[in-house]
């Protein structure tokens, strides 16, 4: 995973294998906008409170937004004021009151003030969680703590973050996972795991784990016990209580016994989040609840998942240029639509 993380209205692609939507546990009620060619926030009821200024901005995590002025990472608080000054290659968000950060082209990190905690050393790292952090030298994985010292040596292809005490890691091209210790607890036998920093940090992902088979995938508990056997073409993770799968080409929910709670129907699906999954048959994305009746018709040319009572949408305005803004839970617009001038729930 590489510090930079990019991208605008995020919703499950028939692709994708694990979600890439970031929902978070750690919410500031502030919401990027795009304004010719620049980026600031507005709040829950579509007021600007950070004016459109910075090249690019990011969510808010403990209180602090990446941003990026002339090329260079920096962070601003919630009052959009640079608390710590563009100045990195690149950067990953807060967790654990410390942020990854590259200088010279290796990774090392940062605490709240700015200052470097951990000095650059590492070809690529991840962010802290359960106190650990998965960092990489030379094509080999290991784990740190947060005075920099290494507590799992490097040694693994590949390393997910830590998730209740267990970190998912590659060796000999399967996956399985190691506690604290570095002691293996369950065997190294999946194709892939689906488990990533984001999904860990924004608090998105809990157990059961989705795992690949083959080119299956299925989920397993913390001692490596199926309880849904490997079965679907793409999975998200669960979310309250449901998870998202794709069966022959086609989306639906399950829950963690594996029982269809919505048959698949839909060629694309979100998380759910907030009581409700954006989902799209045709070109059109709209909104479902629970049991799988639609709250928000299927109108729009793209939308997320709600973060904070809202979600940002996409639909095709006059001449047919696109157009964004953000949704509140009755499908009303807070803010836009807009030509784009994108919004984004990154």
């Amino acid at each position: 995973m590489s510090l930079k993380r990019t991208g605008a209205v995020c919703l499950l692609a028939i692709t994708l294998t694990t979600v890439a939507c970031s929902r978070g546990s750690k919410r500031s009620g502030l919401f990027p906008i795009y304004q010719k060619g620049k980026t600031g926030y507005i709040d829950k009821k579509g007021q600007v409170v950070i004016a459109p200024q910075f090249d690019y901005a990011f969510k808010f995590s403990e209180g602090l937004a990446m941003v990026i002025v002339g090329g260079k990472y920096g962070f601003i608080n919630t009052k959009g004021e640079l608390v710590i000054n563009p100045q990195f290659e690149a950067a990953g968000s807060f967790s654990d009151g410390m942020a990854p950060v590259t200088i010279n082209k290796k990774s090392g990190f940062i605490d709240k003030k700015g200052t470097v905690v951990i000095s650059p050393q590492f070809d690529m790292a991840q962010g802290f969680t359960d106190g650990l952090c998965a960092v990489m030298v030379s094509d080999k994985w290991g784990f740190i703590d947060k005075t920099g010292k290494y507590v799992i040596n490097l040694q693994f292809q590949g390393a997910r973050p830590f998730l209740d005490g267990l970190a998912a890691v590659k060796s000999d091209d399967k996956y399985g996972f190691i506690d604290k210790t570095g002691k293996a607890v369950i065997p190294f036998q999946f194709d892939n795991v689906a488990i990533w920093f984001f999904s860990v940090e924004d608090g998105l992902i809990d157990w059961p784990i989705a795992v690949l088979m083959g080119n299956k995938w299925g989920f397993v508990d913390r001692t490596g016990k199926y309880l849904v056997n490997p079965q679907y073409e793409a999975v998200c993770s669960f979310q309250e209580d449901v998870a998202c799968v794709k069966r022959d080409g086609k989306f639906g929910y399950i829950d963690s016994s594996g029982n269809f709670l919505i048959n698949p129907q839909f060629d694309t699906a979100s998380d759910f989040s907030d009581g409700r999954a954006a989902v799209s048959i045709g070109k059109r994305y709209g909104f479902i609840d629970k049991g799988g009746k639609y709250v928000i018709n299927p109108q729009f040319d793209s939308a997320g998942i709600f973060v904070d009572g809202l979600s940002a949408v996409s639909v095709t305005g006059k001449d047919a240029k696109d157009m964004s803004g953000y949704i509140d839970q009755t499908g009303r617009f807070v803010y836009g639509p807009m030509e784009i001038e994108r919004v984004s729930q990154e």
